[in-house]
């Protein structure tokens, strides 16, 4: 699959011109050092489990994670006690 690379943010997209808020992605270093300590481990499992399912590509931004296949499946977002997982069709 052809994926689009925003070159004002230089986030990856399997759509051109997808619609996004364009703020650029972080390294996965960067997102943990900002969060609270639970997050990585809860991180770590679930990358474990979509990674045993397929190819598939961790997109870190200031909000939380996004997994991509051709386009976000599935997000981790930390709430205040929390870190919501989020499946899209």
């Amino acid at each position: 699959m052809t994926r689009w690379t925003c070159p004002d943010c230089g986030r990856e997209f399997g759509r051109t011109r997808q619609g996004h808020e364009c703020a650029p992605a972080l390294s996965l270093e960067e997102y943990f050092s900002t969060g609270p300590e639970r997050e990585r481990p809860i991180f770590e499992a679930v990358h474990g489990h979509l990674s045993s399912l397929g190819d598939v590509y961790v997109e870190p931004v200031s909000v939380g994670i996004f997994f991509k296949i051709h386009t976000t499946f599935a997000q981790l977002r930390p709430m205040t006690k929390w870190v919501a997982l989020s499946f899209f069709s």
